[in-house]
């Protein structure tokens, strides 16, 4: 299934780039910048490596499950011995399009943040950081970029030092990933080609799911269709369902409903909260 997903995905791009192709050719407009958030690291100590994706304006890339369409961001690593990279922090996604199908990304400037762990015997004077990363950058065309190489020294010392310029970036950063809010319980049901995501207070909170503002969910796995519509079909005070389309890359079987839900309210900006909701029923 999901080899049949990236070639459908490929196909898609391919039928939406038609007679387009040629800008495969051209400059990638994609600035991607590799930093970290130390200055000097420590033996045994865990170094803080983003890659700063800078999209000049009208174009986009792909979050970690890119929805119907498109292609995620993918870092490959080249580390010293004994050093191991974490997994990429992702800040919440966009919806974006491409020609006529919706999509999960970014066209915001973001930092993909990997926590690289320095052994504990390391002994050389700099530690050499190496990765290869792989995008799609979409706007009018797609601008497909393979195995692009990026490099980093970094001091090392008795202690481990913060850049402060770069910590501000990373700290920012950081906000924007989406967390669990213990003030909301989600469940999930499932029936054919529907998938129900019901948001409720938890137990103690006494506010209204009105609060929440406009809901929109964003898929981990690909279960859901992003580039169909999703709707509220039973509002209450303390709890409402959202409707939406389950996709031909679900999962055969699903178990669960991972993903992050924004919710956006007029005039305080927009909160994306963390779900992974268990299959309640599957008809």
């Amino acid at each position: 299934m999901q080899r049949w997903r990236k070639l459908s995905s490929w196909l898609i791009m391919f039928s939406v780039c038609a007679g387009a192709m040629h800008a495969e050719e051209k400059k990638n407009p994609l600035e991607v910048t590799m930093l970290a958030e130390q200055s000097t690291v420590a033996p045994g100590s865990v170094v803080q490596v983003g890659f700063l994706l800078h999209h000049p304006v009208g174009n986009h890339t792909y979050w970690k499950h890119p929805g119907i369409v498109g292609l995620a961001t993918k870092i490959e690593w080249d580390l010293p011995d004994g050093f191991t990279a974490g997994e990429v922090l992702w800040p919440a996604p966009e919806r974006v399009k491409m020609a006529i199908y919706a999509a999960q990304g970014y066209e915001r400037d973001v930092l993909l943040m990997v926590p690289v762990t320095v052994p504990k015997q390391f002994t050389d004077q700099v530690c050499h950081l190496r990765a290869r990363l792989s995008w799609m950058c979409c706007s009018d065309h797609c601008y497909p970029a393979q195995n692009v190489s990026f490099s980093l020294d970094i001091p090392v010392g008795g202690i481990t030092k913060i850049d402060e310029k770069n910590h501000t970036l990373f700290e920012q950063q950081r906000a924007q990933v989406p967390q669990v809010d213990p003030a909301w319980t989600t469940s999930v049901t499932v029936d054919q080609d529907i998938i129900r995501l019901t948001v409720q207070a938890a137990a103690g909170n006494t506010r209204s799911v009105a609060e929440l503002g406009e809901l929109w969910f964003f898929t981990n796995d690909g279960a859901v269709d992003s580039s169909k519509p999703q709707r509220v079909i039973d509002r209450q005070r303390d709890r409402l369902t959202i409707e939406l389309t389950k996709s031909e890359f679900a999962p055969k079987v699903m178990t669960s409903l991972p993903g992050v839900l924004s919710a956006a309210k007029d005039g305080q900006g927009t909160k994306f909260i963390e779900i992974n909701s268990v299959i309640s029923s599957d008809k």
